[in-house]
């Protein structure tokens, strides 16, 4: 009998609003929960009628309902809403009137309850108190399992059901967990009485299926239902009994999709692989309960990744692209084979790994086994392993066990996979063959002559493989037994720099050349690093570091002690729950795990106890009740951020395993001993740190791959923490008053809220949680060690994710988790190409520095004392602007003045947020330098993807605010010497702003006049005349009239040791770049490029140019020039000049001006927008004009990355002058619909780029990256030099008496820099990468973009010599 042609139908949007809604009324109202499905009939009637959500709730909520209601944040906040709550004598029934579609619609469901009244031995046995239109039956039987009788609800096309994403358990239930935990099941589906009939009046056999997609199947002849087949779990008990082996051409995903009787496996494949509600969540969570081939069911997130859909006209159905062709439907898919293998591997080796890591050999065997017993296709493709590494890895986990057989096994797997054993493969066998009291000797030699065969040298071995723990040694008992002379060859040197700008650095300058042959040292003795190292480690292993607030409170009172005591007993009650949850969990996982033989997530979960686990999420909870009232960080970052959190925890943990830990805390002590060598006989850290892992080779390599978790992993993870969050952490309703009925309800839930048309689910603390908290007022702040500056210097960077902290967690790129190609690109070029790049990171990192405790104990006083917003310090909350009170007569109010009140009142709200927002900042700012005030401490440093630098602790460091910077100084001091005083002079006034276009010698002279000024601020710093307030940079310019003082005031000038560091700072250095990209003789005259009695000041002559424009055109009678008179200045438009060079747009440059504008109370405001579009539109006018080699090089930027972007689809990349590959990550946002919550696709940003973005932020990025070769050149040559260097971009400090020096350097390297043919590598390496090595079938596509890349702009006739003697060009 040939079944009838179905479609498959998506839910209605409304449907899944209307759970999420039905949920957190539960939770909040506490409205009785569950679903009765009306009959087709109906629901159609009522489809055609005024859509209303019912939602009943219980008669003992009645009184208060209404108000509750009004406190709900999705109800009260949503203006598409209005609600009406009518009284019955039984219950209560609140009536939700969608006023427009685009937000909500719902067709009429009755919303009754699900009560456990009695558990039985079959199951549990259930109850409605909903009789309303349809009756409901009592789930429970004596003759058979309830699990079976417990059927899910019946599914039409636009019916409702639990939401898969809420706390709804999507698995079938355990009968030894509803006594633990029985609220899981709350809105477990009911079922109705009469069964189910599909639109034939067939009668349908309800199969438990956990999943709103409910699967339903003829009663008849048992074939699935194509258009109703789930695309959740499936149980094994379900395709044992209707699914049976699929065919060869089953297994291939046939393109044409027919759903007569014949090909109805093949459709319920199609749907299963393409059709999914959650994207981001693990396939694993479909896959690992199905029977073969259904083990790698794909989500729809992988599907947009590896598959475009190519059709005209297109009609998406489910996430695939249809063309209708007569009466069947054809799907043409294109399929990106190689990201499609390269994920699948990916997730395998990552399995393999957490297997092997938790001692689960066997499961990772059999996963393997079965990839390689059960091959099969996607879209076409055969899906295998083809990464060698997950059998090495495999093979070593077995080789520990010492079984030979699985490694035979495996090493059959490899052969069959037409993969080429290499030199880790045949360690790991060796291993196996090494470890036995008794070696097989034959079997070593037969392993020897296979590498032999393979032409493998066995002397390159222990080279080109990575050891733990005791392998390394094993493997030469083997390999020795077989031949007793065998002796390895040495580990390689580190190689020498190469190329123009780097070689010289090969040669060490003579001893009187070099200022200080180790410029580092002396900051601690050797002994004291070694002892600081321990807590360095300790502080690592932990994860955390508690901080104590700087934030002055009132001396706790009974009260607060005793919330304190209250919160202190709910935290650990939270533990406990979390633990047994995750307990729970994980048998759970356990039980599914030992079902399949496919990927699951199991291994994962036990890497990390259940005890780390919770504190883990006890961390966040701490996190989350620190945000302000109005703020809440979406839910799917806090996911994504927290499964990384852990995926960091395993990676230590792994670390402690393979006994690298142990070998770093040795290793570490003999580079404490070199970095503390006076003479330090190295050229740079680097090589000090890899000549040091070269003469001690025993034990575990420490520069390995850092292991990879899928993101999808790390979401999954992240995901079921934050679920046992919302669902285990819960309030005691008695907890403020003891007389209260003890209670508990959630202490956290979800809201949605709307941001620009997008809606987003956030998750918030219930407000006695928060009251609770605010009550208790701790005084300690939890950070991450990551986010904390280190107590010993950090490790040498050797490699990609070997360097930074001791345990090496720290990135040495800052990228997006998506952003793939840069990774790429720099693990095909390895690691020495960018040995330059990571030796200047390893000399920023060097330096060592304390705090400047007079200024951190005034600011403190200051920040404690309600602020001052004049001097950056914000006020406490108490000091922020009060919200506008609603009048009584608000209702007799206009609408005009309405509205005007609400505008108010939004606008203080959003003022009193950015307030807190600063406050806090500081706040963790001032109680980390505090927590390190009497400390000697070091920042690591990592890269942007431009190359530029940066400290890895983000609320600290020296890139910060000018508070910030005025509180540290160098820990190493030095003698000022004989100018070092007049360079502390020239630096004060430089912060000041007061001279700008005055020369060094009349800046040295104006310090010289205002020595009383000085020596005031800095003995009464607020009770004197407080000349340090109004300068620019007023902490720093505090801060230097101290230094200042204290050296005038020492006995011998030229002795005193100052700490003080000295800035020289770049004349608008983009355009230095471009001027001498372009050889712009009249750019470069204006940014200090040429030499020059007093600097050129380019800001105040755009001012000038731009007023003489307003001039002559107030003289033609142009009314916005006439109102502009006096108000054409410097402050106006300089940062408008200052970002064009970074690609601001007129759009921006308008909003610059308007905010100047605003600041100045003489200008008329009513002219203000259009006087800001005039002034954006002279300045550019006149940078034009005055930069012109400037403009040609970024149109030829410009016009570069858009062809390239539009005509080889890929993101524009380069390398720099140092060998840094550059790929922009700027890639196309696709926003999907998950569950009616917008949701943002990332699983393509690496392959499609956006055109715009690409194309506009090329030039910026560009001169980005030239800034951060010059910055990383000058530090290179200043710490051969032996003097301290730092900067902050294109900002250098030095000590005062080095800054000649470090001027010279600067001055040098940059000629150096742009006397390379720059803008012709680049043409070149251009056309390389995009037209030969990567090249199109288009000729006229190659023809074109040859022609715009080979364009390179014309130079014009400046002298690049000239910067070696302007003064100017850095100062």
């Amino acid at each position: 009998m040939q079944t009838k042609k179905t479609k498959v139908r998506k839910r209605k949007k409304g449907s899944t609003i209307a759970r999420k809604i039905h949920r957190d009324l539960t939770s909040v109202l506490g409205a009785r929960v569950s679903y009765l499905a009306k009959e087709q009939q109906t629901v159609n009637e009522a489809s055609q009628s005024s859509p209303v959500l019912n939602i009943e709730v219980e008669e003992t909520n009645v009184n208060n309902t209404a108000s509750k209601i009004d406190n709900f944040p999705f109800l009260s906040d949503n203006p598409n809403l209005s609600k009406k709550i009518n009284y019955a004598s039984s219950a209560s029934k609140v009536q939700l009137f969608p006023k427009s579609d685009d937000i909500l619609r719902i067709d009429t469901v009755n919303f009754g309850t699900l009560v456990k009244t009695q558990t039985t031995d079959t199951g549990p046995y259930f109850s409605s108190s909903n009789r309303g239109t349809f009756d409901s039956v009592n789930v429970a039987s004596q003759n058979s399992s309830w699990l079976t009788q417990l059927s899910a609800f019946k599914l039409q096309m636009n019916s409702h059901g639990p939401d898969e994403n809420s706390n709804t358990l999507e698995r079938p239930i355990e009968n030894e967990e509803l006594d633990e935990d029985f609220t899981r099941v709350k809105n477990y589906p009911e079922t109705t009485k009469n069964g189910v009939f599909d639109d034939s009046g067939d009668k349908l056999k309800q199969i438990v299926v956990p999943s709103p997609e409910t699967v339903i199947f003829n009663e008849s002849n048992n074939k699935p239902k194509p258009s109703l087949v789930a695309s959740h779990l499936l149980t094994e008990e379900f395709n044992e009994q209707f699914l049976s082996p699929p065919s060869k051409e089953e297994m291939s995903l046939s393109e044409e999709v027919m759903v007569s009787s014949k090909e109805d496996m093949t459709s319920l494949k199609e749907v299963m692989t393409s059709s999914s509600s959650d994207p981001d969540y693990l396939s694993e969570e479909r896959s690992s309960m199905l029977s073969p081939p259904f083990t790698h069911v794909i989500s729809s997130s992988f599907e947009s990744e590896f598959i475009s859909d190519v059709a005209v006209p297109k009609e998406k159905i489910n996430g695939l692209t249809t063309v209708d062709k007569g009466k069947e439907s054809i799907k043409k898919k294109i399929v990106n084979k190689e990201k499609l293998l390269s994920n699948f591997n990916v997730d395998k080796k990552s399995f393999v790994e957490a297997c092997c890591s938790v001692g689960k050999h066997r499961i990772a065997h059999n996963c393997i086994k079965y990839y390689n017993c059960y091959p099969y296709k996607l879209y076409g493709i055969d899906v295998k392993i083809t990464d060698l590494n997950i059998y090495n890895i495999l093979i070593h986990s077995w080789a520990k066990q010492m079984k030979t057989e699985p490694i035979e096994e495996l090493m059959m797997f490899i052969r069959k996979d037409n993969l080429v054993p290499n030199y880790q493969t045949y360690a790991g066998y060796l291993e196996c063959l090494g470890r036995p009291e008794v070696i097989d000797v034959a079997s070593c030699r037969k392993i020897l002559d296979e590498m032999e065969v393979e032409k493998l040298d066995v002397k390159e071995l222990f080279n080109e493989c990575t050891f733990k723990r005791d392998e390394r040694q094993y493997i030469l008992k083997a390999i020795q037994s077989a031949d007793p002379s065998y002796i390895a060859n040495s580990p390689p040197e580190p190689k020498l720099y190469e190329g123009e700008l780097l070689s010289p650095l090969n040669d060490k300058l003579p001893p009187d050349q070099v200022i200080d042959s180790n410029p580092f040292t002396g900051v601690l003795s050797t002994d004291e690093i070694k002892e600081r190292a321990k807590l360095q480690f300790n502080s690592e292993l932990k994860g955390s570091i508690t901080v104590s607030s700087i934030y002055k409170k009132p001396k706790p009172t009974d009260h607060t002690l005793d919330m304190r005591e209250k919160l202190s007993k709910l935290r650990e009650d939270w533990r406990n729950s979390l633990v047994k949850a995750f307990k729970n969990k994980l048998k759970y996982y356990q039980r599914k795990s030992e079902r399949s033989r496919s990927y699951n997530i199991y291994p994962f979960l036990k890497m990390l106890t259940p005890d780390e686990y919770a504190d883990l999420a006890l961390q966040e909870i701490k996190h989350m009740l620190n945000y302000s009232e109005t703020y809440s960080p979406r839910l799917s970052y806090l996911r994504k951020a927290l499964g990384y959190k852990v995926w960091q925890h395993c990676l230590v943990k792994e670390k402690v395993r393979s006994g690298e830990i142990k070998k770093m805390e040795r290793l570490y002590e003999l580079y404490a001993e070199e970095y503390n060598n006076p003479d330090f006989p190295h050229i740079n850290h680097r090589q000090c740190w890899h000549q040091i892992l070269n003469d001690n080779l025993d034990g575990p390599n420490l520069v390995v791959e850092e292991r990879v978790w899928p993101v999808h992993v790390k979401r999954t993870i992240g995901r079921l923490l934050y679920d046992l969050i919302l669902q285990e952490v819960r309030m005691d309703s008695s907890i403020f008053n003891q007389k209260d009925e003890r209670k508990l309800y959630p202490a956290f839930f979800s809201i949605y809220r709307t941001s620009n048309y997008k809606t987003f689910e956030e998750i918030k603390p219930h407000p006695d949680v928060i009251k609770l908290h605010k009550e208790a007022q701790l005084d300690d702040l939890d950070f991450n060690m990551s986010d904390m500056p280190m107590l010993v210097p950090p490790v040498p960077w050797l490699s990609l994710n070997h360097g930074g902290t001791l345990l090496s967690t720290t990135k040495l790129i800052r990228l997006p988790e998506l952003a793939f190609n840069q990774m790429d690109r720099l693990q095909q070029l390895g690691t020495d190409q960018i040995n330059a790049v990571l030796d200047s990171l390893n000399t920023l990192s060097a330096c060592a520095w304390i705090i400047n405790k007079t200024i951190l104990d005034l600011v403190i006083d200051l920040f404690n004392t309600k602020g001052n917003i004049d001097l950056d310090i914000p006020p406490p909350v108490s000091e922020f602007p009060a919200l506008t009170k609603y009048p009584r007569d608000f209702k007799s109010l206009s609408p005009g003045q309405k509205a005007k009140l609400h505008r108010e009142r939004n606008q203080i709200k959003q003022k009193r947020s950015e307030m807190f927002s600063l406050w806090c900042t500081e706040l963790y700012r001032l109680s980390i330098a505090n927590r390190f005030r009497d400390e000697i401490f070091w920042f690591p440093h990592n890269l942007d993807f431009r190359g530029r630098t940066y400290p890895t602790p983000p609320h600290f460091n020296h890139l910060g605010s000018d508070l910030a910077r005025s509180l540290l100084i160098f820990a190493k001091g030095k003698p000022l010497g004989e100018k070092g005083l007049d360079w502390l002079k020239i630096h004060l006034v430089n912060l000041t702003g007061f001279k700008k276009r005055c020369s060094n010698d009349e800046r040295l002279e104006f310090a010289n006049e205002m020595l009383d000024e000085i020596q005031d601020s800095a003995d009464n710093p607020f009770t004197g005349n407080c000349w340090w307030q109004t300068s620019d940079e007023p902490w720093q310019t505090l801060a230097c009239c101290i230094e200042i003082t204290n050296a005038i005031r020492s006995s011998d000038i030229t002795n005193y040791i100052s700490h003080f560091p000295v800035h020289q700072d770049g004349s608008c250095n983009g355009l230095q770049h471009y001027a001498a990209l372009g050889r712009d003789q009249s750019g470069a005259e204006s940014v200090n490029l040429s030499p020059f009695s007093k600097p050129q000041d380019v800001y105040s002559d755009v001012a000038e140019m731009v007023e003489s424009q307003r001039i002559k055109d107030a003289a033609e009678g142009n009314m916005t020039a006439i109102v502009l008179e006096g108000f054409v200045r410097r402050k106006v438009i300089k940062q408008t000049v200052m970002t064009t060079v970074y690609g601001v747009t007129k759009y921006g440059a308008r909003l610059q001006i308007i905010r100047q504008l605003k600041d100045i109370p003489d200008m008329p405001q009513e002219y203000t927008s259009q006087a800001a579009s005039y002034l954006a539109e002279k300045t550019f006018f006149c940078l034009q004009e005055m930069f012109t080699a400037t403009k040609g090089i970024q149109e030829w930027l410009r016009t570069s990355a858009r062809a390239l972007a539009m005509e080889s689809n890929q993101p524009v990349e380069w390398v720099t002058p140092l060998g840094l590959p550059i790929v922009q990550p700027y890639h196309k946002k696709s926003i999907q619909q998950q569950h009616g919550v917008q949701v943002l696709d990332n699983s393509n940003k690496h392959e499609k780029p956006n055109i715009q973005k690409q194309m506009n932020a090329f030039p910026p990025n560009f001169i980005h990256s030239l800034d951060s070769t010059h910055m990383m050149l000058t530090s290179l040559y200043c710490l051969r030099k032996g003097i301290t260097y730092v900067s902050v971009h294109d900002c250098y400090w030095t000590h005062a008496t080095d800054v000649p020096v470090m001027n010279k350097i600067c001055r040098e390297q940059f000629v150096n820099l742009h006397n390379q043919p720059i803008l012709e590598d680049l043409s070149n390496y251009l056309i390389k990468t995009f037209l030969i090595d990567r090249s199109t079938s288009c000729p006229d596509t190659m023809n074109r973009l040859k022609e715009v890349l080979m364009n390179v702009p014309e130079r014009g006739n400046f002298d690049l010599s000239n910067v070696l003697d302007s003064t100017y060009f850095f100062s």
